[in-house]
Parts: C-alpha cells; structure tokens; sequence
C-alpha cells in the first residue's frame, strides 16, 4: 500500500467510541451507497421480479449466515442476529412483495421504500440508542439491493496485515470478518457511542473513533494514521516526532490497562471496607463479555427495548424468553439481572400499523403509559420475564412511574400474570424482587410514598435531569444547561436514597452520572447502594471507590448540598476529587523524559 504524504499533521475529530491508540496504515473499505434505480414494469414482467427479489433475500440470507461461523464461539453473535431476524421474517419480503405488484415497480425500488418507512420511525428517538438502530435497516437494505443489482462488497476477511480500518460505516457482518490480529483499529464517517460498531469494537477492545463525517473522503488506503481513542482524533500522515511520541503513549496506556484488570476480581469496597455494588446498563445479550472482562455480574439496567427492534413483527413470549434468558445465563449462578420492562414510545412500535405519530413523544404514551395502554403488550413480556426468574435472579423494573395509581397498576397485572404461570404449573421465582425508575420530578416528591410498594429503586438521571430542569439535551441551544450539578439535581437524588432507605428499600442509580468519576464519591456520600454503568468503566470506578472512606465522602455530599450554583457545585466536588485523587485522572502522556501521567482537567476521564 503506497503512502499518500499530502497534508501532513492533519487533525479530525469525531466520537471516542473506544479507547485505545493505534498507529498504522490506512485500508479503506469501499462501503458507498448504492444508488437505487427506479423503473415502472412492463407488463407481464412482474413474476421475474418476484423471483429476483427472493434470490436476493436467500443469498443475502446466506451471506449473513457464512458470517454468523466465523463468530463460532463467541460472544457477539447477538447483533449479526439481529440483520438475520429480518432477513427471515416472512413479513418483511411479503411487504415488499406486495409494493412490487401493487405498484408494479422494480425490486430495488420496492426494498428502498419498505425498509426506509420502517427506519424512519427511529428518527424521532430522543434515545441515542434507537437512533443507532436505523442504521441496521439501512445495512440490509444496502445488502438485498447489491445482491440485486450483483455488486460485490468485500476486503475486509482478506486483510492479512496490520491497518487501521476506514469506513463511512460498518455492518455487524463486516465486524465478523474482523482478524483482531490485523485490525489496529476503526475510523467512520458515522455513528455514536451507542452504534453497533461501537459496541463490539469495544467488546474486542479494538480502538475506534466513529463520527468523524469526512473521513473517507480525507484517507486513502495506504495513509499513515494515529488514532487516539481518548480525545476521539485521528492524525493523518504524522511527523516522526507524533508517531515516537503516540507510539510511547500507546505501550504505556497498554501497561497502564494491565495494572488496572488486577482490580478485576477485588471486592468493591471503599477505603473502609464499606461495599458499594457496581452493576452495568446493557442492551444485547451480547455485552454479557464485557461484564465478565470487567469483574461484574450484576446487570443493573437490562433495556429489554432491543428485542421489540430487530424484527419486523412484535416479538412473542417465546422470542423475549429465550433473550432474557440468555443474558441470565450468561451471569451464571450468582449473577443478578434488573430487567426494565418496555420503554417505547407508540411511535417506535413500527410493528403496529396503528403506530402513534406524537408532536411531543418524551412526555406521551410511552414507557409504563404505553404497557398500561397496550396491556397485550405488557402481560406478554411480564410472562416472558417472570418464566425467566425460573433460571437466576431476576428483578423487574418499571419505568417512567409518575404515581401510586400507575404503579398498583402494573403490580397488579404482574400479580395476574403470576396466578396464570401457577394455574399453567410453569416455573418462576415466587420471590422476584419488583422496583421502580425514578426518572419524573412526581415520583421524586413521593418518593416515600412509592418506596413502601416496591423492594427497590433505581434512579435514572438522564430523563430526571431533563424533566427536572425541563431541557432538552438533544437541542443545542439549551443543552449547556444540562447538569447533574444543579443543586435541584443534587436534592432530589438525596431525598430519594433518604426515602428509599427510611423504608427498608435498595437505592440504585442507572443514569450516566453514576459512571461519572467525578460523582462517584459524592453519591456515595449521600449513601448510594449500588451503582450501574457501561461495562468498561467499572474498573476504573472501582479503583476510584477503594481510594476514600465512606467518612470522607460523606462530608463531601453534606457540603456540596450546602451550595447555591451549579458551577459553585461542579467546581467543588470536581476540584476535590481530581486534587485528592489525581491518579485517576491521569491519561497516558509524553513528558521531557519520557512516558508520564499527565492530568488534563480539560479533558474528559479517560474510562
């Protein structure tokens, strides 16, 4: 591969989606979009295009499945499963079927209506995560057309050396054919923290940076590239001096990850032997690896939303199941699963032909609102759920509980649904512990009503930021002022792990303040029970929490409840753990002789 010297030093910035530092050269898969082509049929013709459209789907079909044995063995199957739900789901090559004949258009025309209407619903998510997932219709859509249309898509199974690998985006079916040993690691032009490229190059520990808008037009196979999967750079074409110096960053970050996975298997415990649970937020069976890797076998947010998302139809009580259950498993005997029942909107239901299209979906029918509303929906998978306590431990977790009255609800049709599994002599735990997201500023003021009807709490401090201060983080314009530093924030999480205690009640946090380094000895302060978080940030948690005692965290939380500002809030709790504690905001670095830690307060942690 000849190097492309043009530009050299050149700087792009996108999402640090895993973390890590390569240095290498450039293969640029060629990923473009196909360009669909639109045709009326001639009479008589329409047969040949049925048959042509199910050539598509049987080799599209069998190309994912080739794929799926070269995971044999391991751990994320989950997601290339997903693109082959939909390829099997008769549903979906029956719609477009019916859009060939009904409007007597090519194949091509017909997928590229389909699977866009389907996607579009996705649009609409405040979710991060659903958003991400539009992206899986669009990679079967580009897969049924090139099979269509006879284009060949390959490269990445025969890489046989050592590149980083560049891309506008790349399928769980390209993630497949990944050798770990020649992938130094990912650059595209898309996604976010929450794509599927994100999640496994994670699971393989495989530095990425994805979001990077341009860069498959700014690299060329063969370009010398630093990818930095801290601060989400990339360099293209460096000095000398960058690759010495990122080259020694990179070994040193790598002796650095080795020290901290002989955390792994230590209790978590602060400085005082005061035990803290850190669990993690999941959503595919499929991360159960990235527990394991990390020392955790306590799942403390299980978005059970994914099932209902990878096919074209609403999933059975068998289907959810058999999802549950594998993530059970996976935890083995001592695991503990915090299952979240279903937290849709009606306008993400693309299953449903009567899908509701809100102007204001964040605060409509969705969450406990919509399983209420659709309770074929929610006695479905509490069946699914409760079958599944059968085989570990189980809790369940409603989300979005404004009130008493929604609550007694949903405990209710749980209860129905235990008397029809005992009629039916199937198996559950008859002990399967029930809580609550407290995530809305109603469920908060009552906290201590709502703590005497549940074994427990989780507090989700996204959606109880964004209701509290009522912002939208998604909107530019406002999104500055969303902080979990704003002493109403820091009131209300203190109220609600008062309540849940005075009761007798766990108190949990799910939100992404709780794998904030930064807040991690004030909640503790203020008595958190258990902390839930992204998988690889537990390490660097724990280590955080052996540091201090439960006595010094506690004088912490008191003084930052006495403060007035959010700024007066962040500037104290951040100055004094990142003073206290600067090892744990060091990031590997290069000094005037040589390999460091350096602490940067501008820049993010490195987790």
């Amino acid at each position: 591969m000849a190097p492309n010297d043009n530009n050299p030093n050149t700087i792009l910035s996108g999402v640090a989606s895993s973390s890590g530092i390569a240095l290498g050269r450039a293969f640029h898969v060629d990923r473009n979009v196909i360009q669909v082509p639109h045709h009326r049929l001639a009479p008589g013709t329409t047969e040949h295009e049925l048959e042509r459209l199910e050539s598509a789907f049987v080799l599209s079909r069998h190309q994912l499945h080739e794929a799926r044995i070269k995971l044999t063995g391991g751990d994320h199957l989950q997601i290339l499963d997903t693109h082959i739900a939909f390829l099997e789901d008769p549903q979906l090559e029956r719609n477009i079927r019916a859009q060939v004949t009904a409007k007597m258009i090519n194949a091509e025309w017909a997928v590229n209506e389909v699977i866009n209407e389907v996607a579009s619903v996705f649009d609409r998510s405040e979710d991060s995560y659903l958003r991400e997932r539009r992206r899986d219709f669009e990679q079967i859509s580009q897969r049924l057309l090139a099979n269509l249309m006879g284009l060949h898509q390959d490269g990445i199974e025969h890489i046989n050396e050592p590149v980083i690998l560049v891309a506008h985006d790349l399928s769980p079916a390209d993630m497949a054919h990944i050798n770990r040993e020649f992938i130094l690691g990912i650059l595209t032009d898309i996604g976010g923290q929450t794509s599927h490229t994100s999640i496994l190059a994670r699971a393989l520990e495989i530095p990425a940076v994805v979001g990077l808008e341009s860069i498959t037009r700014e690299v060329k196979t063969g370009d010398l590239l630093i990818l930095d999967g801290f601060a989400g750079r990339v360099m293209l074409n460096p000095s000398l001096e960058l690759i010495d110096e990122y080259d020694t960053r990179r070994r040193y970050h790598l002796q650095v990850e080795t020290e901290l996975r002989l955390t792994r298997d230590l209790p978590t415990v602060t400085a005082d032997g005061a035990t803290i649970q850190l669990s993690a937020n999941i959503e595919l069976p499929s991360e159960i690896v990235a527990l394991r890797t990390n020392g955790l076998n306590r799942v403390g947010l299980f978005r059970s939303e994914f099932i209902f998302l990878i096919g074209t139809q609403t999933p059975d009580e068998e289907a959810q199941y058999h999802a549950y259950r594998e993530v059970v498993e996976g935890l083995g005997p001592n695991g503990v699963t915090t299952i979240r029942t279903l937290d849709l909107g009606g306008d993400k239901l693309h299953h449903e032909a009567s899908a509701l299209h809100e102007t204001n979906p964040a605060m409509g029918l969705r969450a406990i609102r919509l399983c209420l509303a659709r309770r074929d929906l929610f006695r479905t998978q509490l069946r699914a759920i409760l079958r599944t306590s059968a085989h570990g431990k189980v809790r369940i977790m409603f989300p979005m509980i404004s009130g008493i009255e929604e609550l007694r609800e949903a405990k209710a049709e749980l209860e129905s649904m235990r008397r029809n599994l005992r009629e039916e002599n199937i198996p559950f735990d008859e002990t399967c512990e029930v809580g609550i997201m407290i995530e809305v500023p109603s469920a908060a003021l009552i906290a201590d009503l709502l703590a005497r009807e549940v074994n427990f709490f989780s507090i989700g401090t996204n959606d109880l930021i964004q209701y509290m201060l009522a912002i939208d983080r998604s909107n530019e314009h406002v999104n500055y002022l969303f902080t979990p530093a704003h002493p109403a924030i820091l009131r209300a999480i203190c109220s609600i792990i008062d309540a849940g205690h005075h009761a007798g009640i766990s108190v949990a946090m799910c939100g992404e303040m709780a794998g904030d380094p930064d807040y991690v000895m004030f909640l503790v302060g203020l008595g958190i029970d258990e902390l839930s978080m992204t998988p690889h940030n537990s390490l660097r948690i724990k280590r955080l929490l052996s540091r201090f005692t439960m006595e010094e965290a506690r004088q912490v939380a008191q003084h930052a409840l006495t403060l007035q500002t959010s700024s007066e809030v962040s500037d104290y709790v951040i100055t004094y753990v990142r003073t206290h504690y600067p090892e744990e905001f060091w990031v590997p670095d290069w000094c005037e002789d040589g390999p460091c830690l350096t602490r940067d307060p501008e820049r993010e942690p490195m987790i």
